[in-house]
């Protein structure tokens, strides 16, 4: 099965075996096993990027993302941080999770620690009721 069908499993850390990654495919029930401190995602960004076809909320990709905020909301981690293209909306995700979490954006290039590498990307750091 595919990364958001019932059933598929990965590697877990915690029990030192595979384990049900998605309880369901749907996205309001979708969870994993597992309690988690911090959650570090990059979702598909086609459908902001520039090379992509710029359909934000209508692309086909959108799904894959709205499963990811439905594991989030479930499992609640204190840290979350997602990457993206610079060009997804900030809204895409604080209209989503900015009642469970302090949420700030910050956009970084390789080439602003010094590597010949022009790829810039958007770090969303989300943590629970404070600032860091």
């Amino acid at each position: 099965p595919g990364n958001f069908e019932d059933g598929f499993e990965a590697f877990c850390a915690k029990h030192e075996c595979p384990c049900q990654l998605w309880g369901c495919a749907e996205e309001d029930q979708a969870h994993s096993q597992c309690e988690i401190d911090i959650f570090i995602a990059g979702f598909t960004c086609k459908d902001w990027s520039i090379i992509g076809k710029r359909l934000g909320e209508d692309g086909l990709s959108f799904k894959a993302f709205l499963v990811m905020i439905a594991e989030v909301r479930v499992r609640r981690p204190k840290i979350v941080i997602f990457e993206c293209t610079p060009l997804q909306p900030d809204a895409v995700i604080k209209s989503r999770l900015q009642d469970l979490y302090f949420i700030e954006s910050l956009i970084l290039c390789p080439s602003d620690f010094g590597w010949p590498v022009e790829r810039s990307r958007k770090w969303t750091l989300q943590t629970t009721n404070y600032k860091l």
